[in-house]
């Protein structure tokens, strides 16, 4: 049963308040004889000579500037003694209104809170729902702050939701397109296409793992020539008798070794790799020619 708070009406009431003028008796006497008196001793030369009357008047000053002070704190002093008694009256009627008004607030805080946190299991619930629907991870998506707005509806909620889910679901298609891409033309390349999975997962664009796989697949060619060309058979020296000093063998290997060897090759490749072979043949002194 829920509880009826009935609202109590105060009564109207205002504030007596009889501004009273302050007004200076003989001002403009007074106004007159300070400004005589001010400037018939703004340009005293104050010196040995002039010492003991330039205190006198220094004095003299002294007094009438104390005086007007004096009755400005006085009057002031007046003033504010009703001041500070109606503001300690006013505080003290708040204070009993401030004592019912912070238990309130606070108890209104935590309830909107809670209301917040119950919209967001429910944009939860709502997300993983459709996120099942297009077998994405809900946990992927990031609720959006005017999901838990109270003026959302729940028909402009669903559809920013969808349009969430939606975007994640294309992307998810065209990683997928692009891994088959990109492992199909690894194994064309002969080339182990993980590493460069991991790198499409990370964000890397296809053109740029395309291209590296170029590169790798080229130097793995060039790697392979290398080899191939190390390995063909290579004239035996011929044997030296034993009497024969090592370093005439020695003489013997070096020409060997350092003699032009002619061989016929079948190169089979790609355009990049054919043309990554022929950049190292150049580099490297190798003269060749179409057979």
């Amino acid at each position: 049963m829920s509880e009826t708070v009935e609202l109590v009406e105060l009564p109207k009431f205002g504030i007596q308040y009889s501004p009273t003028e302050i007004v200076i008796n003989g001002k403009e006497e007074l106004e007159e004889a300070i400004k005589a008196y001010a400037q018939k001793y703004k340009d005293i030369a104050v010196s040995n000579e002039t010492e003991s009357e330039s205190k006198k008047i220094l004095a003299e000053l002294r007094k009438v500037n104390n005086e007007l002070d004096s009755k400005r704190k006085s009057v002031k002093r007046a003033y504010s003694e009703p001041l500070k008694d109606f503001e300690a009256e006013v505080k003290d009627l708040q204070s009993n209104l401030t004592a019912v008004i912070s238990p309130i607030n606070d108890g209104l805080k935590e309830l909107e809170e809670q209301h917040r946190l119950d919209r967001e299991r429910g944009v939860e619930l709502l997300i993983s729902g459709m996120a099942k629907e297009l077998d994405i991870d809900p946990n992927r998506v990031r609720i959006a702050p005017n999901w838990l707005n109270k003026s959302i509806t729940q028909s402009k909620l669903k559809d920013e939701i969808t349009a969430t889910l939606t975007e994640l679901k294309n992307a998810d298609d065209l990683l997928k397109a692009n891994k088959k891409q990109v492992t199909d033309y690894a194994k064309q390349k002969q080339v182990e296409p993980d590493g460069w999975i991991a790198q499409l997962e990370q964000g890397q664009e296809l053109e740029y793992i395309f291209k590296a796989i170029d590169n790798v697949a080229a130097k793995h060619s060039v790697e392979a020539i290398k080899k191939t060309v190390a390995h063909e058979s290579i004239p035996e020296t011929p044997e030296i008798p034993q009497a024969t000093a090592n370093t005439e063998s020695t003489k013997v290997e070096a020409s060997q070794r350092s003699a032009v060897q002619s061989y016929t090759l079948k190169i089979t490749g790609t355009i990049d790799q054919l043309f990554a072979l022929k950049n190292y043949m150049v580099n490297n002194g190798l003269k060749f020619e179409k057979a």
